[in-house]
Order: structure tokens, then C-alpha cells, then sequence
């Protein structure tokens, strides 16, 4: 939503300065797109974690503290976090895992599935599926979803990060990184871009402007040109559908 907000043909028509704070959920915002917020709005950008299963409150940032960027805040008083690694042995500040939560507003577990339950619920944590990682002063970044990480020959790639990178370009309006089959790496990305009107970005600008900025390893494959993205009801990219998309043309595989 903020980046259409920003890319709206009229938004130079309206004076935005008396806007204060805006607060920002259902996703992490990739930071460019705060960086050109606070650049062109000013106002306070507030991003808070959390989930249904623990009445949505993980962590916020609050306006009287220091801002931290491409944070999500500090946990709410009453919850604890946790990072551990994959063997859920807790892991040192700067290092990313899994975000674990803990506290009174957490859920006692799922309706009638006691499976589910057994799963999210661990030794009094919640786990959340994402991936994060705590400063050496407790403030807390959500790295991705578990699920949408991508494995290529061994080595972790978080969308979010490469979407970060495609958002650096002025002439993309959203962007979206998702993982596809590869025969010798198990895995690789693939990037889907939508620009602005009157702009004719071609797939291997995309990918010029990405090997300046990343690794070659983790250069997607190829970039998709759409007129726009899934969303769930609340905005969030559904990177899992445009995989779906991917894998359905992919003969022998199964989406």
C-alpha cells in the first residue's frame, strides 16, 4: 500500500506534513521503500510483529525511542522473544533463526487440532515461522517466512532481501522473489516486477542493476514483467501462488 501511495500520479498534489506517524503491519516494509517514504513524507513510520496466534502482539516501534531502521521494534512488555537456530538451540544477537514468542497474550492453541498444536507450541514457545534476528539492544528484524526461503545449493536466500534490491530501482512499483526447482542447485529465485506507467524497463536492466548490488550467486534466473501481484486480503504479496504459477509450466513438476 505505501509504495502506491508514493507512486500515485497525484501524490505531489497534496501536502502531507501535517501526517505524524503512520503504523505498519501485515508485512515488514522493504526498506528502500521506508528510505523514500521518510525522504518524500517525513512522518514517523511505526512497524509493529505480530500474529493471530498471539492476539498480535510481538514487538512495536515506539515513537519515543530511537529508530532503528528496517526494524519492527522491541517486544511488547508482557511478551519474551527468542531466536534459535534449527536444532532450537537459542542463537547470539545479529544472528538470524527462527522468531520464537512467549507471554500471556499467547494462543493455548489451534480449534479442534491438536496436531497443529503440538507443532506451533513447544516448551511454553511459540513458533512463529519467521526468520529473524535480534541487535545487541533487543530490537527485533524479520528477516522472511520460513517457508519462502530459498535453499540453492546449500546456501540460504531471503526474498525479502533481494526484493530490497529490486526496490532501489525508481521505475519498479513492486516487486516479489520466489524459489523454483533447479536441477543441479535444488532450488534458484525468480523475480516478478511490476513498474510504473511510462516506463520501459527491459528483464536484463533488472538484472544489470541486481549484479551491482548482490552476489551473482543469488541473481534470480530470470525477472517477470506483470500488470500486478497477488494479495491476500490485507496486501501481502502471495509469493506462493506466482511459484504455483511457475511450477504449473514446468513439466514433471507438481505445484
Amino acid at each position: 500500500m505505501m509504495s502506491l501511495i508514493l507512486n500515485h500520479p497525484h501524490f505531489d498534489k497534496y501536502d502531507l506534513s501535517s501526517l505524524f506517524k503512520v503504523d505498519i503491519g501485515g508485512a515488514p516494509m522493504a526498506v528502500e521503500l521506508a528510505r523514500q517514504w521518510k525522504s518524500r513524507v517525513g512522518s514517523h513510520l511505526r512497524q509493529r510483529y505480530g500474529m493471530t496466534e498471539n492476539s498480535g502482539k510481538c514487538s512495536t516501534d515506539r515513537t519515543s525511542e530511537p529508530y532503528y531502521e528496517g526494524s519492527v521494534g522491541r517486544a511488547y512488555h508482557s511478551t519474551d522473544l527468542l531466536i534459535v537456530d534449527d536444532n532450537g538451540i537459542p542463537v547470539p544477537a545479529g544472528q538470524s533463526g527462527e522468531i520464537l514468542t512467549a507471554g500471556p497474550t499467547t494462543m493455548k492453541g489451534y480449534f479442534k487440532d491438536p496436531d497443529a498444536t503440538a507443532l506451533t507450541l513447544r516448551d511454553g514457545w511459540l513458533h512463529t515461522g519467521d526468520i529473524g534476528y535480534l541487535n545487541d539492544e533487543g530490537w527485533l528484524y524479520v528477516v522472511d517466512r520460513k517457508n519462502d526461503m530459498i535453499i540453492k545449493g546449500g546456501e540460504n536466500i531471503y526474498p525479502a532481501i533481494l526484493e530490497d534490491v529490486l526496490y532501489k530501482l525508481p521505475a519498479i512499483a513492486e516487486a516479489a522473489i520466489v524459489g523454483v526447482p533447479h536441477e543441479i542447485y535444488g532450488e534458484e529465485p525468480m523475480g516478478f516486477v511490476v513498474q510504473l506507467p511510462d516506463h520501459d524497463l527491459e528483464e536484463a536492466d533488472v538484472l544489470d542493476h541486481m549484479k551491482k548490488h548482490i552476489t551473482k550467486f543469488k541473481v534470480p534466473s530470470r525477472v517477470l514483467f506483470r500488470d500486478s501481484l497477488p494479495k491476500s486480503g490485507v496486501g501481502k504479496v502471495l509469493r506462493r501462488k506466482l511459484r504455483d504459477e511457475v511450477l504449473r509450466k514446468t513439466p514433471g513438476v507438481e505445484a
